[in-house]
């Protein structure tokens, strides 16, 4: 039982790091000592679209930059 208990957690470990590095990370600005990536902006974005729903009509590559 506790091999399987163990066996199942590494699995998921195994799973959630595959997951993170299927996205390239760039940096795409560095504003004082703070690097801001790709990543960043993408959640920039869905957070806007959230506040405003005139940008959904906007295309992924216009909000983004």
């Amino acid at each position: 039982m506790k091999q399987k208990i163990i066996f199942f957690i590494t699995l998921l470990i195994l799973v959630n790091l595959k997951a993170f590095s299927l996205e390239n990370v760039n940096i795409v600005f560095k504003i004082d000592e703070e690097i801001i990536t790709n990543i960043d902006v993408k959640k920039e974005a869905k957070f806007l679209v959230a506040l405003n729903t005139n940008l959904e009509t906007l295309n992924e590559k216009k909000l983004t930059d």
